[in-house]
């Protein structure tokens, strides 16, 4: 009992410290993901300096990072409309798949330059950072109106789903079970797809038809939670990618007439939120890396070499922009709350080398985040006048 009751406090202090800090970042435009990290750590620091009382299992860590994971998933597909795509979300769609193509290809040949590991290992660490964060996005722009703005918001929407299925496919491919010939990887990888997918359209389907057929106030949001980690759980038991196939269903539920969409996404939005803070703040007690100048400047070429590939994929997919927004729409590109869901799972799997890249992933996300922040504050002064900003 003791506990379990030491497990429950440790539990309310985070999630009454998230709270606290979520409206603290509102006030300051500062991204609320930034300051969790930070909580998390001064709650390690607290806890291993002045009384020891923050003692979490890693596999409730883990956990909460698969929750997370397919709650995110989830709640990314489930905003893509096909009956809205207009002419600035398909511009993103292109923007996205170049990124993703550039991003996969040259910056995982920078990672593996800079960090002289192996090619499997750099394009792990590529596929994390793949696409930017919808929630740290959106925060970072609120109100701001305009062409690029929208862009920015469509790019993260569009790119949640596919950030957590390029790392799972890495690890597929390269980390997926040291079959002797070139053909069984192949097989295995191309069946993961069609059970993930499989799964996420049958409960898709089978979530549509209950929604149309029966509808309660209570017990059809929570269906809705329910299904979502049920089909990840129920995807990777089969053998099949538990990311497509939630992802899969998300699609599904996002785009077949539902009437009661928006109440049935409810319960999900709050208790997604709930182990967001969770999630993040726990993020924040694992971080521990070396501050000497050698791993400084590791991260420090990362985040160049991210940039300049970011800029190049901007350029080649966004010609019509001037320089300034396409500099701008670069230094906006943070990533957040997936590339931890991901990284905390990847933590728990027995990968050589992983060690490297724990350590260089916390320092390399942190910098981001701190880039998209000081360029968030100076949006107003670095956008040209036409893009206008609410205050």
């Amino acid at each position: 009992m003791a506990d379990a009751l030491q497990i429950l406090l440790q539990i309310s202090i985070i999630l009454l410290g998230g709270t606290l800090l979520s409206l603290l970042a509102t006030k300051i435009r500062v991204p609320e993901i930034l300051l969790f990290i930070l909580f998390g750590f001064g709650l390690q620091q607290f806890s291993q300096k002045v009384y020891p009382f923050f003692d979490l299992p890693y596999i409730f860590i883990a956990t909460t990072g698969l929750l997370v994971l397919a709650l995110q998933i989830f709640e990314g597909s489930a905003n893509i409309s096909f009956r809205a795509l207009d002419k600035s979300s398909a511009t993103a769609l292109k923007l996205v798949f170049i990124n993703t193509v550039f991003h996969m290809i040259l910056f995982t040949a920078a990672a593996w330059a800079i960090l002289r590991n192996s090619l499997p290992l750099a394009a792990l660490f590529a596929a994390i950072f793949v696409g930017t964060s919808a929630p740290i996005t959106l925060a970072l722009l609120k109100n701001a109106r305009g062409y690029v703005f929208s862009l920015l918001r469509f790019e993260s929407l569009l790119n949640t789903p596919f950030n957590a299925l390029f790392p799972f496919l890495i690890i597929d491919i390269f980390f997926g079970g040291g079959v002797e010939n070139a053909v069984e990887p192949v097989k295995t990888f191309l069946l993961q797809i069609v059970v993930g997918i499989g799964v996420g359209v049958l409960a898709g389907l089978i979530l549509f038809k209950l929604s149309r057929r029966i509808y309660s106030k209570i017990y059809s949001p929570l269906a809705v939670l329910i299904a979502s980690l049920l089909t990840y759980a129920l995807a990777e038991t089969l053998g099949g990618t538990g990311v497509l196939a939630v992802m899969a269903l998300g699609l599904l539920f996002g785009n077949l007439y539902i009437k009661q969409r928006e109440q049935m996404l409810e319960v999900e939005s709050v208790f997604s939120r709930s182990v967001y803070i969770l999630l993040l703040v726990l993020f924040g007690t694992l971080l521990s890396f070396p501050l000497t100048a050698l791993f400084l400047l590791k991260v420090l070429l990362l985040l160049v070499a991210y940039l300049i590939v970011r800029y190049l994929s901007i350029a080649v997919s966004l010609r019509h922009l001037s320089q300034r927004e396409k500099i701008y729409m670069s230094l906006m590109g943070p990533n957040g709350v997936t590339s931890i869901s991901i990284m905390v799972v990847i933590a728990t799997l027995e990968i050589a080398g992983i060690e490297t890249i724990l350590e260089l992933f916390g320092a390399f996300l942190l910098s981001q985040l701190v880039l998209s922040s000081v360029t968030a504050l100076l949006t107003k002064r670095i956008m040209p006048q036409k893009q206008k900003i609410n205050s």
